[in-house]
């Protein structure tokens, strides 16, 4: 892979982070606007506030930052996977 291409795809990631680090900050700041929100549609409105903001900081920010996501081998490798490959 290229520098630029490199340097594109790291742009996109951080950006992705920011995504969920600015939700996950918006659930926590604002936990009482989400929890008046979730009742009557969720079975446990509580959980629509702080705990979700800090699943998406903690379970998706820091696995996307980390690369800890699952791995697609098809792109990695090419499309052209066999069953004698595995």
């Amino acid at each position: 892979m290229s520098t630029t291409a490199s340097a594109i795809v790291l742009a996109g990631r951080v950006l992705f982070v920011a995504l969920f680090a600015f939700s996950a900050r918006g659930h926590i700041v604002n936990h009482g606007r989400f929890v008046t929100t979730a009742k009557g549609r969720l079975p446990v409105p509580y959980m629509a506030g702080w705990p979700t903001g800090v699943w998406l900081l903690l379970a998706n920010s820091l696995a996307r930052l980390l690369r800890s996501s699952p791995s697609f081998p098809s792109l990695e490798r090419g499309n052209s996977r066999s069953p004698d490959h595995f």
